[in-house]
């Protein structure tokens, strides 16, 4: 019923994007055409002499028709969450004069995207630019006027952002008072430039070219510092979008492979700094890594290197709290569970950051009506009904030039809900219903690219997860509200400028970790819905509330493929022993019971123990972590009693499966740690070729042909005088034993010796 449930829903967000087509309809065709061409523009729209302003467009009966095909080829779909109705018809854009060559920021966030979604990159900001606008022939250019690209007094660059077309012969413009004041200019008709690009989760390879082939203005809004507005657009990408050319489930709503469409908000905010704002220096870790997000790189002028700080907001005492507002649709979830104080608990994961600084700086509400997740003067946290996006992220809106944070937004929705409402019951069961996360292209707005702060994905969305039970003491209502609080103060501590901290779950005596900047398990999770003492450190050194840097461990996201220590979801100060050993071993005893875990949590249980093998800092945890590994497993002619059938096969399976992923298995299959084992380590050499020699001879009389036969291959790769060694002496004792070898084995024992013999002639490759 649950995933019947979910299904039902994940079907439903689809439709989310759908509004983009009927947008078009209904704003062109009703308001445009309902509100526009019936109310002339007023006389003293120009009057006010403000910076942006949105003058009225007439519609064309071309453009009617165009927009009304596409609406008639996607169907009508509620609002999205968190987006209010279209409020006005199309519009151009007046731009003062006497404004231009002035800075101003333009942000762009992609509001709405379909198909895909959120999954896609919709509810992303994309970026903040410096720009000015000036006149050049026969339109309104947009340039890129930050102080990061200045090489030299030489080489001071025009990069240009975009180009709007300027509007010379609208009547309903130039009658209005001061119109020689402004230049008019239709946005919509700028360069238009998006791309779609491979998985939002894959590694950045920037792929097809999206043809916008019609778009139109909506939303516009004065605010105290400029102008915000949206572009709604549709057109075709050059390639099929993949999760609408194969077996998806549920189904796609529109079969076009080729179609998409979206709503981008775009913000034109004056040009400032806060008052006070200080540059904050980058500061690195002992083994050279960033505790704080870095800004944006800047050229020095003439100096020929480039300089960047660490990225902050304008914190200090005395300060207006920084406003924060949660999507009113948590009102009607909270009205569905009322046993949980759901407002209560996203709140907390926002406010609580204010006890790190000894003063309020974030205050949050629950967001109006009105209010847009896309609005660029609104720092949202965006909490959606649609489970199937099974990950919450962090975005921010920063000045390119220093660093500053100027506004931010977080992804969360019920999916953590859901999913805790399932752990966290009083009859613990060990399991949870399992998701899949859908690969799905992307878009980018050439001039801006959306990079979160981070995805954490929600426990059901793991491929190796596997719940734990929460601490006791606490009700279920404690337990939910105080994850959904973690989850929340985890996001919001990327927003202040923190990076993952890996480590904070190794010290000693902790009961959850010194960091909510960490991936915690679940009862970690709920035990720290607080900021830690790394935390405290690291925010009040961050904005100059303390002189002290946290001694508390630290590692990040860089450092998982380095430091066989820094690890996610990993709990105990010495995760080998406490943590990652019994969880393999709990991977093994689950296949003799006949309750095996998934392929993908055994491989990842499996990776987990071997990287230490791989990796480990010390001799001594090479050998140790090979020896936790082998345990059940190994070569034991005294093993009592003797296994047979299943149990043996078992045995010599999983070991078989374990020495060949240590060496011979694809380095892409090996998780972080991809490297061979050292067979040179005086600890980890000799106990490794031992043990691969016991497989090659049968020393317990389990060991199949198919894994004596990987023995062979493995000491033959690891190319050590150890191993051609033991393939010699392998090869003398299977000579010896061939004249008492059953009949029916014969030709497998003469095949090993012929394949010992091309191993060794030669050896050494």
């Amino acid at each position: 019923m649950q995933q019947h449930k979910a299904k039902q829903r994940f079907s439903s967000s689809r439709t989310w994007g759908l509004r983009v087509g009927a947008l078009a309809a209904t704003s062109f065709l009703g308001a445009c055409a309902a509100d526009v061409t019936s109310q002339p523009v007023p006389d003293d729209t120009l009057r006010s002499h403000d910076p942006f302003v949105a003058i009225a467009r007439e519609g064309t009966e071309a453009r009617a028709r165009a927009v009304e095909q596409v609406a008639q080829e996607l169907q009508a779909a509620p609002p999205p969450v968190g987006q209010p109705p279209a409020r006005s018809g199309e519009f151009y854009l007046a731009i003062s004069k006497a404004e231009l060559g002035t800075k101003w920021f333009m942000s762009g966030y992609l509001g709405q995207y379909y198909p895909g979604g959120v999954a896609a990159g919709a509810a992303a900001s994309l970026g903040t630019r410096v720009v000015s606008f000036r006149i050049q022939n026969g339109k309104v250019f947009v340039f890129d006027v930050d102080d990061r690209k200045k090489v030299s007094g030489t080489f001071d660059p025009q990069v240009v952002v975009d180009a709007y077309p300027i509007v010379t012969d609208y009547e309903p413009f130039n009658r209005l008072p001061n119109a020689d004041q402004y230049v008019l200019v239709d946005p919509s008709a700028g360069l238009n430039d998006f791309d779609v690009i491979s998985d939002f989760y894959g590694r950045g390879q920037y792929a097809d070219r999206f043809k916008v082939e019609l778009s139109f203005l909506q939303r516009f809004r004065r605010i105290a510092d400029g102008a915000t507005f949206e572009e709604v657009f549709t057109g075709y990408s050059e390639m099929p979008d993949p999760s609408r050319t194969t077996p998806t489930e549920p189904p796609p709503i529109d079969t076009n492979a080729f179609r998409a469409s979206g709503t981008l908000g775009i913000a034109l905010r004056r040009y400032q700094e806060g008052p006070g704002f200080a540059k904050a220096p980058v500061i690195q870790s002992a083994t050279g890594f960033d505790y704080y997000f870095r800004s944006d790189p800047r050229l020095v002028p003439n100096q020929g290197f480039v300089d960047q700080s660490s990225i902050k907001w304008n914190v200090r005492p005395g300060m207006q709290p920084i406003k924060w507002v949660i999507s009113d649709q948590v009102i009607g979830v909270q009205q569905r569970y009322p046993q949980y104080d759901i407002v209560g608990a996203l709140r907390a994961g926002i406010e609580n950051w204010n006890e790190v600084f000894g003063f309020k700086v974030f205050e949050a509400t629950v967001a109006s009506t009105n209010q847009s997740f896309a609005d660029d003067d609104v720092n949202y946290f965006i909490y959606d009904e649609d489970p199937s996006n099974g990950f919450a992220f962090a975005d921010w809106r920063s000045n390119p030039n220093t660093g500053e944070v100027r506004g931010a937004s977080v992804y969360y929705n019920s999916i953590w809900l859901t999913d805790a409402d399932e752990l966290f019951a009083d009859d613990f069961t060990g399991r949870i219903t399992q998701r899949v996360r859908r690969p799905t292209p992307t878009v980018r707005w050439k001039p801006m690219i959306a990079n979160h702060l981070c995805t954490l994905e929600a426990p059901s969305f793991r491929a190796n997860y596997v719940p734990q039970e929460a601490p006791a003491g606490l009700t279920k209502k404690q337990k939910v509200e105080q994850f959904l609080t973690h989850i929340a103060l985890h996001e919001v501590g990327h927003i202040l400028g923190l990076r993952h901290n890996f480590k904070g779950s190794i010290v000693p005596g902790t009961a959850a970790s010194t960091s909510c900047m960490d991936y915690l398990d679940d009862p970690s999770s709920i035990a720290r819905s607080h900021p830690g003492p790394y935390d405290h450190g690291a925010v009040r050194y961050l904005y100059g509330l303390s002189t002290s840097f946290p001694e508390e461990p630290f590692c990040t996201d860089e450092e998982l493929e380095l430091d066989t220590n820094c690890n996610t979801f990993d709990t105990t100060p010495d995760p080998m022993e406490g943590f990652y050993t019994p969880r393999y071993r709990a991977a093994f005893d689950g296949e003799l019971a006949g309750t095996p875990f998934s392929p993908a949590s055994e491989d990842s249980r499996i990776n987990g123990m071997l990287q230490f093998v791989r990796s480990g800092d010390t001799s001594a945890v090479k050998a140790a972590a090979f020896a936790h590994a082998i345990a059940p497993v190994k070569v034991d002619p005294t093993r009592t009693p003797v296994p047979t059938g299943a149990t043996a096969a078992l045995i010599d399976g999983w070991e078989r499966r374990i020495l060949a992923r240590l060496v011979l298995d694809d380095p892409a299959d090996r998780g972080y740690f991809v490297a061979d084992p050292d067979v040179s380590d005086p600890a980890l050499g000799p106990a490794l070729t031992a043990e691969v020699k016991a497989v090659l001879l049968n020393g317990d009389a389990i060991r199949s042909y198919k894994s004596r036969r990987n023995a062979v291959d493995i000491l033959k790769k690891v190319q050590s005088a150890d191993a051609y060694r033991a393939l010699r002496d392998a090869k003398t004792a299977l000579e010896t034993s061939r004249p008492t070898t059953p009949a029916d084995q014969v030709l497998d024992l003469d095949d090993l010796i012929a394949r010992i013999n091309r191993a060794i002639t030669p050896y050494y490759d």
